[in-house]
């Protein structure tokens, strides 16, 4: 349940990485690290 949250959640900042400037893309890159991490903590 959490992990598919997580991953609806990277999608979502996928998406809004295609249409960030450079500036955005920066803070982006860094949620999506976050996100993609707890989901590794989740799946072990």
């Amino acid at each position: 349940m959490e992990i598919k949250k997580l991953q609806k959640k990277l999608r979502k900042l996928e998406h809004k990485f295609e249409k960030a400037g450079p500036i955005a893309r920066g803070r982006i890159m860094k949620a999506s690290e976050a996100t993609m991490a707890r989901i590794e903590k989740l799946s072990r």
